[in-house]
């Protein structure tokens, strides 16, 4: 008997724990209400965010990010490195990229994947000669580059790239 009370006390804690935790939901720090919130994502990013009143929340309010840029090369050689700099790049938050490559031989290239403020986002990477492959949640914070570094090219062989950047 005593182990069922213990049991149902356990339970209504940890139940009672999980609902004041809801993702969605923010908590003032002067009142123990939750405000529920309205997030209009596009391609682009976050459009809007209002209220449950339907009121827009400032800017100022809501960290954002952004990332983009370009880069192609042919590389060669072991390591080889490709660096993007971005077109444009505020904030800090999430970062992807997309690595295109072609080459007259067949094989995967090892990539590492850092940039200016210090930051290693892959390391060891399996990325095809000849393919192409898609990095998500890398995080960046402004930097002025990023560095794209391949190893395991054969001598006497290149390998066309295209990278962007995004986020």
């Amino acid at each position: 008997m005593k182990k069922r009370i213990i049991s149902f006390i356990l339970s209504a804690v940890v139940m009672i724990a999980a609902c004041g935790n809801t993702a969605f939901a923010a908590t003032s720090e002067k009142s123990s209400e939750s405000t529920a919130y309205n997030v209009e994502l596009t391609s682009e990013g976050i459009a809007s965010i209002t209220d449950e009143n339907g009121s827009n929340v400032p800017d100022s309010v809501i960290a954002r990010s952004s990332i983009s840029g370009y880069e192609q090369k042919t590389i060669s050689g072991n390591p080889a490195a490709v660096l993007v700099y971005p077109s444009s790049a505020s904030g800090a938050g999430g970062m992807g990229a997309t690595i295109e490559c072609s080459s007259s031989w067949n094989g995967a290239m090892s990539l590492d994947v850092f940039d200016s403020n210090g930051v290693t986002n892959v390391t060891g990477a399996r990325v095809s000669s000849n393919g192409t492959s898609k990095l998500s949640n890398m995080y960046h914070g402004s930097p002025s580059y990023v560095v794209f570094s391949f190893r395991g090219i054969p001598s006497g062989k290149s390998v066309f790239v295209k990278i962007w950047i995004y986020g």
